[in-house]
């Protein structure tokens, strides 16, 4: 057993090797709360506070909003409105049924708009091409009646210009053309009267023809005349015969107003037809028309004192024909004619 004491190391000192100051623990400055600086706001957290630090710095937490979507409304309304899930799928399947209702609504209304402005378009174009139309047909130059309108079938034409002529000329005129042998014997020439102001022909309707003629014809055979008639002659062997034909529109005032037109006939017709009312035939003036028949046809003639046919006229084609002649060859033909044309 060594019992050595041992040696002491140099370097490891005791408490009472150390030399102590002179002060006293007494004199040692302890620090206040007031003398300990703050640490800033933004110091490590790690790093540990110093005595008497207060930490006056707040720092606001801001919770994260929460985002509603379908499911959270679905499970919100369940929790709070203890609705079941059924009765919610229901009022979403309403709700999408008004939604396509509304888009469906919203597709006719278009349609409709959509139909009405083409509806205006095709209106407004129907518009425009009337006006069009309708202007031009203001320029065109109105002939009236065809310039050479016959109701029978004829074998020429001639015209009777009445422009600027009374109606002694007129009717001296028409004569003139009328009496004229043709070369073809029972020929059908057709006189057609034309109103000539160097701009342009027309032919005068009926009434318009008598009107120039100045005639005593009665109101209700002047309102019945149609705008169809024809002014003619008819080639018989030593001469032409002249013809009137007319188309009235109701044969009851034609018929009446003929009867009432024989008291003055012989007067408007004695220069278109050349009949002699001088001297001792002025009594044809006055003489009252006969009924007679001819080929089967009723007819109102005026014979003169010798018995011969001074003018007379009928109704034929059912009545739909007024025919005013100078001699009863000239209706034999005209009926001819009309039988051709039926």
């Amino acid at each position: 057993m060594n019992n050595d004491v041992p040696t002491p190391n140099p370097f490891l000192a005791t408490q009472s090797d150390v030399p102590l100051p002179n002060e006293s623990v007494s004199d040692v400055p302890v620090p206040s709360d007031s003398d300990v600086p703050l640490p800033p706001p933004e110091a490590d957290p790690l790093v540990p506070k110093p005595y008497g630090f207060k930490d006056t710095h707040t720092e606001t937490k801001v919770s994260p909003k929460s985002i509603r979507t379908y499911q959270s409304d679905m499970a919100d309304a369940v929790r709070m409105n203890e609705g079941s899930v059924i009765k919610i799928a229901v009022a979403e399947q309403e709700r999408k049924a008004r939604e396509q209702q509304v888009e469906i609504k919203s597709e006719r209304v278009s349609n409709v708009f959509a139909i009405g402005g083409v509806l205006l378009a095709l209106v407004a174009i129907g518009v425009l091409g009337y006006s069009i139309i309708a202007t031009r047909e203001k320029e065109i130059v109105v002939t009236g009646t065809p310039l050479n309108q016959s109701l029978i079938r004829n074998d020429g034409t001639e015209a009777l210009v009445i422009s600027g002529k009374n109606k002694q000329e007129i009717a001296k005129e028409f004569y003139e053309i009328a009496s004229v042998l043709k070369e073809k014997k029972n020929g059908v020439f057709n006189i057609n009267p034309i109103e000539d102001d160097t701009t342009q022909k027309t032919r005068p309707t009926a009434k318009d023809f008598f009107t120039a003629l100045q005639t005593s014809m009665p109101g209700p055979l002047y309102r019945s005349l149609s705008d169809e008639y024809m002014l003619g002659s008819i080639s018989l062997e030593e001469k032409g015969s002249p013809f009137i034909i007319l188309k009235p529109t109701s044969f009851d005032y034609a018929y009446s107003g003929m009867l009432q037109w024989e008291k003055k006939m012989v007067d408007d017709f004695f220069i278109l037809y050349n009949i002699n009312v001088a001297g001792e035939n002025s009594y044809l003036l006055s003489k009252p028309f006969q009924d007679s028949v001819l080929k089967n046809q009723d007819a109102r003639v005026l014979y003169d004192n010798q018995g011969q046919v001074v003018m007379l006229y009928l109704f034929v084609n059912n009545d739909d024909l007024i025919i005013i002649a100078k001699d009863e060859s000239a209706v034999l033909e005209i009926l001819n004619r009309l039988g051709t044309l039926k």
